[in-house]
């Protein structure tokens, strides 16, 4: 029992001067960070300054066209999407109609000869069949 002791002591002495090691290397690198560098110009911190403020622009303006496309899509949905006032807008984008089963077919077809090249190749060769037989 006093052997464990002994060495679970050694070991907590061990981990505390570790510890101590690693909060001075932590207090140093904070110290050497905080201290700008010394070959860094007035100049290079105003650029870096302007491409964040560049960057900080772009990120809001992508951020707008996210929502606006955002609530595009919802109202080609069909989702209902209240507004400030309390009214409900129920415009569909390009001012078209729901046209049911039809356009689902439609939009499926569609989906299929954009994704894969076997079934626009299948969709060529149906067309020169139909127009030769012409």
């Amino acid at each position: 029992v006093g052997e464990r002791a002994a060495v679970a002591a050694r070991q907590e002495k061990l981990l505390r001067a570790e510890l101590e090691a690693l909060q001075a290397r932590a207090a140093q690198e904070l110290h050497a960070v905080a201290q700008p560098a010394p070959d860094v110009g007035s100049e290079q911190v105003a650029y870096l300054q302007r491409k964040v403020e560049n960057r900080r622009k772009e990120h809001a303006k992508a951020e707008q066209e996210r929502t606006r496309l955002k609530g595009a899509l919802q109202r080609h949905a069909g989702l209902k999407e209240v507004n400030g006032a309390g009214s409900t807008a129920d415009s569909v984008v390009g001012g078209g109609s729901n046209s049911g089963p039809f356009d689902e077919v439609v939009s499926w077809m569609s989906m299929a000869l954009f994704k894969s090249a076997l079934v626009r190749r299948f969709f060529c060769v149906h067309l020169v069949m139909l127009y030769s037989w012409l």
